[in-house]
C-alpha cells in the first residue's frame, strides 16, 4: 500500500511533522543517532499502522501526535538509558545487538492488541520493534510502558514461553492430544470479512495448521501456516549448524533463511529456505532433508499426510491442535 491510501490530513502531518528535517522526531533520530555513532533507520508502513489504529482514533488530527508522542519517548529513553549510571550492563547487551546485526539501530514500528505500547526484538528480522497500541485512548501517555519494556529487553524476569520446555537447553514443544472431532458438524454461516483476524493472528491462533516441504537440487524450503514452527525450525538448526573449516569468518555451512510473506500486518513468516554455502558452491548442493522432516513430525508433532510418504521431493504435513498457550 501506499500513503495515497491514508487520509489527507493525515499525508500533510507526516509530511510535516515526520518527514521534515527540522521536525522533532528527525531531532530525535539524530540525537540518537551522534550518541551510539551509528545510524538509526525508522521503519514505519503508514497504511498497515493506519488500518490498526483507525478505530481507536476517531478524530484523524490526533493520529500522528499519538504515534510521535510514542515514538518519541522510546528514541529518549534509549537515549537515557544509555547515559545512565548503573544501566551499564543494559547497554552493553544493546550495543552488542546492534554490532552483531549491520552496526545499526533498526526500530520497526507495528500495532498490537491491548492500550500498552510494546519495546522488543525481533531475532527473525533481526530489528527491534516498537508496538503501538491498538486499543489505547489517543491521549494515553505511553512513557512507563516503554520505559518498563524497555528495561525487561535486557533485565528480563527469566519465564520459560508458555509454549516450550525447557528440558536439558532443548526446547520442546508440548504437543497436547487433538481433541476428536464431532461426527456431525452443525451448517454455519460464512464469517464477515470484517470478522477475520488478521493473518499473523489468524494463522498463528487457529488449528490446523499446514506445513509443505519441497526439495530441489539446490536447496529445501519449507513452507507453513505456523510462523512460531518455522521460527523454532529455523533457531534449532541455526543453532546446530556445523561452521565453515578454514573460513576465519566463522561462517555456517547451511545457510538459513526466513522469507516475510507478503500478506498482513507487521512481520509475518510463511517460510524457510536452507542451502549450503562453501567454497566451489553456487549454493544447496547435496542438502539432506532427513534431520528436518524428523524434527517437524517428533518435535513439532505434525502428522505427514502425503498419501505415499512423500510425492516428487515434496512432503505434506498437518497438525490438527493448537499448542499450549
Amino acid at each position: 500500500m501506499t500513503t495515497t491510501a491514508l487520509p489527507l490530513k493525515l499525508r500533510v502531518a507526516i509530511r510535516d511533522n515526520w518527514d521534515s528535517p527540522s521536525c522533532a522526531i528527525q531531532i530525535s533520530i539524530k540525537n540518537l543517532s551522534q550518541l551510539l555513532g551509528l545510524p538509526v533507520s525508522i521503519n514505519i508502513d503508514w497504511p498497515m499502522v493506519w488500518y490498526a489504529l483507525e478505530k481507536s482514533y476517531p478524530d484523524v488530527e490526533t493520529v500522528l501526535p499519538s504515534i510521535t508522542r510514542t515514538v518519541q519517548s522510546s528514541l529518549e529513553t534509549i537515549q537515557g538509558f544509555l547515559e545512565q549510571d548503573g544501566m551499564e550492563t543494559w547497554s552493553d547487551n544493546f550495543l552488542d545487538v546492534m554490532a552483531s546485526h549491520g552496526h545499526m539501530l533498526k526500530l520497526g514500528i507495528q500495532t498490537c492488541k491491548g492500550d500498552r505500547a510494546l519495546f522488543s526484538w525481533s531475532e527473525a528480522a533481526e530489528t527491534f520493534l516498537l508496538l503501538l497500541p491498538e486499543n489505547a485512548s489517543p491521549h494515553q501517555p505511553q512513557t512507563a510502558a516503554i520505559h518498563e519494556s524497555l528495561r525487561n529487553l535486557f533485565y528480563p524476569t527469566k519465564k520459560t514461553p508458555a509454549s516450550l520446555t525447557v528440558v536439558d537447553d532443548f526446547e520442546h514443544i508440548a504437543t497436547p492430544k487433538p481433541a476428536k472431532p464431532p461426527l456431525h458438524s452443525t451448517p454455519i454461516s460464512m464469517p464477515l470479512l470484517e470478522q477475520i483476524p488478521r493473518p499473523e493472528d489468524l494463522f498463528v491462533s487457529q488449528p490446523p495448521y499446514h506445513l509443505i516441504v519441497v526439495t530441489s537440487a539446490q536447496n529445501i524450503t519449507i513452507q507453513a501456516s505456523h510462523q512460531p514452527s518455522l521460527e523454532l525450525i529455523s533457531a534449532y538448526f541455526k543453532k546446530w549448524s556445523r561452521r565453515l573449516k578454514g573460513d576465519s569468518r566463522d561462517l555456517p555451512i547451511a545457510k538459513i533463511t526466513l522469507g516475510e510473506s507478503h500478506f498482513g500486518h507487521g512481520i509475518l513468516f510463511d517460510f524457510l529456505s536452507v542451502e549450503l554455502c562453501g567454497p566451489g558452491r553456487t549454493g544447496g548442493l547435496n542438502v539432506n532433508v532427513v534431520p528436518f522432516l524428523a524434527f517437524i513430525e517428533n518435535v513439532l508433532g505434525y502428522t505427514n499426510t502425503s498419501r505415499d510418504g512423500s510425492s516428487y521431493g515434496q512432503w505434506y504435513f498437518r497438525r490438527e491442535s493448537a499448542y499450549i498457550q
